[in-house]
């Protein structure tokens, strides 16, 4: 499976931002076998960060290993992330460039060898 997101970005607090991972949480939840949700998850600051955490670490992600430097950051901090479930990546890659206001992520994957 894949969710493809983009938490929402401007609100005062964490309130809508916590409303948008529950409910994106309750929908993947049911699924058992691989996962892949990538997107812009806006987390630039350490409450949204923490917010991510609890998210991934319900649905037993990891975060994708991107090189320092190389996504896209607002208030110095990365908000264009991929995490995945039950899957190897390699090919790991962030582009920069000059036509969006978000330098594209490219991730291969292979099926995990140990479901």
């Amino acid at each position: 499976m894949i969710a493809n997101v983009h938490l929402v970005n401007f609100s005062l607090g964490t309130g809508q931002y916590k409303a948008q991972l529950e409910k994106l949480s309750g929908a993947l939840s049911h699924h058992d076998g691989p996962l892949i949700v990538a997107g812009d998850f806006n987390t630039w600051s350490e409450a949204r960060k923490s917010l991510i955490r609890g998210f991934t670490n319900q649905l037993s992600l990891k975060s994708v290993p991107f090189a320092k430097g190389t996504r896209t950051r607002i208030l110095g901090k990365p908000v264009d992330r991929i995490y995945y479930r039950n899957l190897q990546p390699f090919n790991i890659k962030a582009h920069t460039v000059e036509t969006s206001d978000h330098n594209p992520l490219t991730v291969t994957f292979r099926v995990a060898e140990t479901l």
